[in-house]
């Protein structure tokens, strides 16, 4: 697990609330430590395997509090669940969320689903490091940060899918094939 998707695990259990940056300073160690005490693991804040399984876990049990504007985000989308998001490699690499998917993405997944009036599937949402490899996802990809999806449209080409894409807020979006674009948004944004 990489800095920033451990920053990502601890911010959304609420923990941590600097920027996913992935310099593990001051508070992601503070954030760690607070975290391995509620979790009754070692408390030095490293993130290790056992801190990496605890975090997984905890975000995949949802047994820890999610931050409130997480929780509310999720509340108001119609068209989409939270579970069509998480990664696909069905727990043989992760618990299925090694981040949370961020709200601004997860808008334009459920703007264009309801733009078109026909349903949407997530192709990819999530994406663990192992996962993302297998994929043939770059090092760096945004899948694994929660703020890039892969999304169709029932009965909707690529090329509509991605002029209507291009109408929202977003950082860049491309045609995958005939059926399925990517968009993501920029790094850090809500």
């Amino acid at each position: 697990m990489t800095v920033k998707q451990r920053q990502h695990l601890l911010g959304y259990l609420g923990y941590y609330e600097d920027s996913a940056d992935g310099d593990w300073g001051r508070y992601s160690r503070d954030a760690c430590i607070a975290f391995q005490k509620a979790m009754g693991i070692r408390a030095d804040g490293v993130g290790g395997p056992e801190t990496d399984a605890a975090l997984k876990r905890a975000v995949a049990e949802d047994r820890l509090k999610a931050m409130p504007q997480i929780e509310s985000f999720w509340k108001h989308i119609a068209f989409f669940t939270r579970e069509e998001f998480k990664c696909k490699c069905a727990g043989r690499y992760c618990g299925g969320y090694p981040a949370e998917m961020r709200e601004g993405v997860v808008r334009i997944a459920e703007a264009a689903r309801q733009h078109f009036g026909r349903p949407g599937y997530v192709v990819s949402g999530l994406r663990c490091p192992e996962w993302n490899r297998i994929q043939g996802g770059v090092e760096n990809s945004q899948h694994m940060y929660g703020e890039a999806v892969d999304l169709a449209i029932e009965g909707v080409t690529a090329d509509a899918l991605l002029a209507f894409i291009q109408t929202q807020p977003h950082r860049y979006a491309y045609k995958i094939n005939e059926t399925n674009v990517h968009v993501d948004i920029p790094k850090g944004e809500r």
